[in-house]
């Protein structure tokens, strides 16, 4: 789940359509990548950050990362 990112939407007031629309993709597929299903590819972090003047590392969290902490893998 990407809780910068949506955080930082609904602070700026910000709907997911309005982000959808910015990177050309459904209402649907939006919200699925804010809930973590799918991933955000580059070019939409990059067309994100621009819009939101903000530095990707500042709305987009790693995939090694869960809720802002990182999550330790289990050795076997």
């Amino acid at each position: 789940m990407q809780e910068k990112l949506i955080l930082i939407r609904k602070n700026r007031n910000i709907s997911q359509q309005e982000l959808a629309d910015l990177i050309n993709i459904s209402l649907n597929q939006y919200s699925n990548k804010e809930k973590g299903k799918y991933k955000f590819n580059c070019d939409e972090m990059f067309e994100i950050s621009n819009y939101l003047n903000l530095k990707i590392e500042e709305i987009f969290l790693p995939t090694t990362h869960r809720f802002g902490v990182k999550t330790m893998k289990k050795e076997e």
